[in-house]
């Protein structure tokens, strides 16, 4: 099984429950980043995002075997967080550490 890169982009205040929820599958690393989102697509805006036009967002990616995706997904829809996320996953064709 290929080895995937699965983000999750979730609201801020969210970030401990969807970590919370990721780190009970995930046997990798998760790495977060606090991001500006700027576009078209509102569906998932509060008002003041609106008003603004950017989303504050976070991004927490991990790498997981492709047969952990249905437990991942799973568990990010089942935890107890406050806002909608959107998440993907594409595949790794390499990575590595260098020392």
């Amino acid at each position: 099984m290929a080895d995937m890169l699965f983000t999750v982009h979730g609201h801020p205040r969210d970030e401990e429950v969807l970590i919370d929820a990721l780190r009970a599958f995930a046997a990798s690393e998760i790495h977060v980043r606090i991001q500006s989102i700027h576009g078209n697509d509102f569906s998932d805006a509060s008002t003041a995002e609106k008003v603004s036009g950017t989303l504050d967002r976070l991004a927490i990616e991990l790498i997981a075997g492709e047969q952990e995706l249905d437990r991942l997904t799973a568990a990010i829809r089942d935890c107890r967080r406050s806002y909608a996320v959107r998440w993907r996953a594409v595949p790794v064709l390499a990575s590595g550490r260098f020392a």
